[in-house]
């Protein structure tokens, strides 16, 4: 009976010790969508080459900020595409989930690593870089998101040059609509532009269902464009450029 007793509890503690194991690694956090962290822009200044005065000074605003957030933010946001095409993998010694992907392009080798773990309701999320020969695990971004996926924000820093503030991001998500919408704004410190903003939105209705919203803070300055994915259509209101309060449109 003595050697029984010692078999159960021996079967017993590895059990217990196995569970407990198991319930030492938290649950995996979803990444947040696609379009949480880059949406493209780039559309609205190739539509059909139109030439109409209101649409150009629309597509120009617009394409300043495009110019800022496809070719200053490329390897950032290369890195937050290429973390996609993995699966994450616990890491116990950084008591985070990581995703990791090595790749190339032809500027260098990268290699880029998102951790993720949940923490007081909503999860936590950092995005390392790596680039061979120049610079080590690089904090380019950081950011929180819902655990349901359908709003967060992130920090964006400038380089590894200029460890600085850069861009700061708010985004909203409903995932059973067409509804989302994703801010950027400066906040490099003691910048002049601080504050300035583009606000990027998909309403779910006919008609004009994409507006911008783009804030020059220097000028206190706000342009408001409404504009149609379906048929290019639009309208533009800036009363700095304009001189009056009223929506200028292209058909």
């Amino acid at each position: 009976h003595y050697l029984i007793f010692i078999g159960l509890f021996l079967t017993l503690l590895m059990a217990g010790c196995k569970k407990e194991t198991e319930e030492s690694i938290p649950d995996q956090p979803d990444l947040p969508p696609e379009n949480a962290f880059v949406q493209d822009m780039g559309g609205f200044g190739n539509s059909a080459q139109r030439s109409e005065g209101n649409y150009n000074f629309a597509a120009l605003n617009v394409g300043v900020w495009n110019t800022i957030l496809y070719v200053n933010l490329a390897i950032p946001v290369a890195a937050w595409y290429k973390v996609r095409e993995v699966e994450p993998v616990w890491d116990k010694n950084i008591s985070a989930w990581k995703w990791t992907k090595e790749y190339n392009n032809n500027s260098g080798n990268y290699t880029a690593q998102l951790h993720g773990w949940i923490q007081s309701g909503e999860v936590q999320w950092r995005m390392y870089i790596t680039k061979q020969g120049e610079y080590n695990d690089f904090l380019w971004y950081r950011g929180t998101s819902k655990l349901d996926g359908t709003s967060g924000s992130w920090r964006l820093f400038r380089d590894p040059v200029i460890d600085q503030p850069y861009i700061d991001i708010t985004w909203n998500n409903e995932l059973d609509s067409d509804h989302d919408d994703i801010k950027y704004v400066n906040s490099i410190p003691n910048d002049a532009g601080n504050g300035s903003y583009i606000q990027y939105g998909r309403i779910d209705t006919t008609g004009l269902d994409i507006f911008y919203d783009i804030y020059l803070k220097a000028d206190n300055r706000l342009i408001e464009i409404d504009y149609s994915d379906a048929t290019t259509a639009g309208s533009v209101r800036d009363n700095v450029f304009f001189g009056d309060e009223n929506w200028h449109c292209w058909n």
